[in-house]
């Protein structure tokens, strides 16, 4: 069995440096472009990339399933790859047509742009990196997405000097996903071998994939449709504001989502196996991690905020510092809700709740953005979002709640959260005495960090919780060595 812990590392690695590339081009791209070039290209991805949902269906999650499942076997691979790959591409040319049509008829103003990101729409076709997480070969699929986002940040700097530069912004941007779907390609070779799939073999997985992209387009939903509807119902400068502040959650959010993209194949061939009992261990000890790292960073981004969007991208973004700070109960309610999705809901088959969840999910934040976006633009997005994230955990909560004990799991984190409200009223508190400078910022983040890892740190070791012991072991194998080399107890 694949290695765990190396596909972790790969897969966070990899989320690490998808965190470092924003927070070098952000600062750069915001003072060159602006707020409302930086809205008009948001609002023309977000249309491109609901066409690139259409083509994918749930392939993602339905084809890293299929795959996890059958992978001891290297036939039923081989045949589960091509019919599954089969049926993508037949809807992806679908969808590349669809597109077209729409850059004659409906881009208007925005067509250069939108023309542009058709490379984006045609990258769907030669995406398997399903393929890859199914068989939890993440090393592959990281190398080459390192070297993709590398060059496409030397690019940016290279080729992006000026507003006139967009059209080349837009083009390094898509076109690099294009051509990082494509080089992966080679390293199928090995691993399967062609097989001439039946049409009856490639239309099975039509059922299944729909009711997986049913939830996906949901979610979308609640992610997209924010900036769609900000640039239909507010200005683009509004939307430009959202755009960096959600560019800057997203960044956690991705950190620990990359832990749930793991575990999503792991836990499927668990469940494959018959071991559900291991599989509920590996769900009870990541929600407490997720506790961690969350209220870290969703507290401390909270914090910071103010301070963060003036010095990172100067202050024509002032307004971003506030957005920020209200979206971060967003980014807890989407994570621990992603948990639920990734290690349970989907391993273990229950589209049908995961469908409905996301549905309504998307109901209530068209519903409230409607009400909200015209009368306070970006801020009644946040709103919107932060609503639809907290009806989608609750939702699926209450669904899995029926099966185990999911109430019990999230306890065991509390305390986190209440250390991380206590090092983001600390940092708010030192920030009412300083300056907005880069020095400021600094010193908030690494008082904050400080804080918080002290507070967690006594917290765990005087805890009794049964889930923290291997934490607690972790911290007394680093802290011994320590603790004999200065002769007197740390702890």
């Amino acid at each position: 069995m694949p290695s765990l812990k190396k596909n972790l590392i790969y897969n966070i690695s990899y989320q690490i440096l998808i965190v470092l590339i924003p927070l070098i081009i952000s600062p750069y791209i915001s003072r060159v472009l602006g707020p409302s070039l930086i809205g008009v290209y948001s609002y023309s991805f977000s249309i491109a990339n609901y066409f690139v949902i259409f083509a994918a269906l749930g392939v993602s999650k339905y084809g890293s399933r299929s795959i996890a499942q059958v992978r001891n076997n290297k036939e039923l691979l081989s045949r589960t790859f091509i019919s599954i790959y089969t049926l993508q591409v037949a809807i992806s040319f679908i969808v590349v047509v669809i597109y077209i049509l729409y850059l004659i008829c409906y881009s208007g103003s925005n067509y250069k742009i939108a023309l542009i990101l058709i490379f984006l729409v045609i990258s769907n076709i030669f995406d398997i990196t399903w393929f890859f997480f199914g068989i939890e070969e993440f090393k592959i699929t990281v190398t080459r997405n390192t070297i993709i986002k590398v060059a496409t940040l030397l690019a940016i700097f290279l080729f992006v000097k000026s507003e006139d530069d967009f059209a080349a912004y837009t083009f390094i941007m898509a076109g690099g996903t294009l051509i990082g779907q494509i080089s992966v390609f080679p390293f199928l070779r090995k691993r399967i071998y062609f097989i001439r799939p039946t049409l009856k073999e490639v239309l099975v997985h039509i059922k299944p994939n729909i009711v997986l992209f049913i939830p996906v387009l949901a979610i979308s939903i609640f992610t997209m449709m924010d900036k769609l509807m900000l640039g239909l119902l507010s200005d683009m400068e509004e939307l430009g504001y959202y755009e960096n502040a959600d560019k800057i959650i997203s960044i956690p959010k991705s950190l620990i989502r990359a832990l749930g993209v793991v575990m999503l194949s792991r836990i499927s061939n668990l469940v494959a196996e018959g071991k559900a009992n291991e599989s509920k261990q590996y769900l009870s000890k990541t929600i407490l991690y997720v506790a961690i790292i969350a209220s870290a960073l969703s507290f401390g981004l909270a914090a910071v905020g103010p301070v963060f969007a003036p010095v990172f991208w100067g202050s024509e973004f002032t307004e971003c510092g506030e957005i920020i700070t209200y979206l971060t109960p967003a980014l807890i309610f989407s994570v621990l809700g992603n948990i639920l999705r990734t290690q349970y809901l989907i391993p273990n088959q229950m589209d049908k709740e995961y469908t409905i969840s996301s549905i309504l999910a998307a109901v209530v934040n068209v519903v409230v953005n409607a009400m909200l976006i015209g009368r306070y633009g970006a801020m009644g997005a946040v709103i919107g979002t932060i609503c639809a994230e907290l009806t989608l955990m609750v939702y699926q909560i209450i669904i899995v709640s029926r099966k185990i004990s999911i109430f019990s799991y999230y306890l065991n984190g509390y305390m986190f959260y209440i250390i991380g409200l206590m090092m983001f009223c600390f940092i708010r508190l030192i920030q009412s005495y300083m300056s907005i400078n880069l020095l400021s910022l600094l010193v908030q983040i690494v008082v904050g960090g400080i804080f918080y890892i002290v507070a967690s740190y006594i917290y765990i070791m005087i805890s009794r919780n049964k889930e923290l012991y291997e934490l607690k072991k972790l911290l007394w194998m680093i802290l011994s060595p320590l603790s004999r080399k200065y002769k007197k107890p740390l702890i």
